[in-house]
């Protein structure tokens, strides 16, 4: 299973640098400075392929095997490798939330708009601060996240993963539909209008 991960994970690395540098190139040639969305795609974009690297290298030590055919010692690099990637995941997720909610601000120029996207940049931060730190201390003491014979306790792992999920995925819900309602109010052409929509909707989709 190594193969299709590393080349999944080198194929989307390759997809997302391609993108974003295009988008930051044309934001330099048109204005000769980046804007807080484009240094929120940066580190979004250095933390994805954090996380990237990371799955590949996990591939060494047990990603996408069974458990039961992986060593002690390879069990606990796996799950000490496995809370960088995760740390990683979490803070891309974050910081593409906050690049297109600044996106979103300057894209607006009706301030009813103004409070909608504050809060939830407060509460993608709150949220990916609050499941950073779920995450590193999910158990007491730190070592027993790969060695269970540790005497301690540790949260309800699967629990915490099907909560961040859920909250994910309603928080992305309201992020890709809030800029179909803000572009209904821009002085656009029909066309324009229309690809900013059908962008938009690809995002959700």
């Amino acid at each position: 299973m190594s193969a299709p991960v590393t080349g999944i994970n080198v194929a989307f690395c390759v997809l997302s640098a391609a993108t974003a540098g295009v988008r930051l190139y044309r934001t330099w040639q048109k204005a000769k400075a980046l804007q807080i969305h484009d240094y929120m795609l940066i580190l979004a974009l250095l933390c994805g392929l954090a996380e990237a690297i990371l799955q590949c290298i996990e591939t060494r030590y047990g990603l996408g095997r069974a458990f039961t055919g992986v060593d002690a010692d390879d069990l606990k690099m796996f799950y000490q490798l496995l809370t960088g990637l995760f740390v990683a995941y979490l803070l891309c997720n974050m910081f593409v939330k906050l690049s297109l909610l600044s996106f979103y601000r300057l894209l607006s120029r009706d301030n009813k708009y103004f409070w909608i996207i504050c809060t939830m940049a407060v509460l993608a931060v709150v949220f990916g601060v609050g499941c950073l730190v779920a995450f590193i201390f999910r158990c007491v003491p730190f070592a027993k996240q790969w060695n269970p014979e540790v005497p301690g306790q540790c949260i309800n792992f699967d629990l915490y993963l099907y909560a961040n999920a859920g909250i994910m995925i309603a928080f992305d819900i309201i992020l890709y539909i809030l800029p179909i309602l803000i572009v209904r109010e821009v002085q656009l052409s029909k066309a324009k209008a229309a690809a900013m929509n059908f962008l938009f909707a690809m995002g959700f989709m």
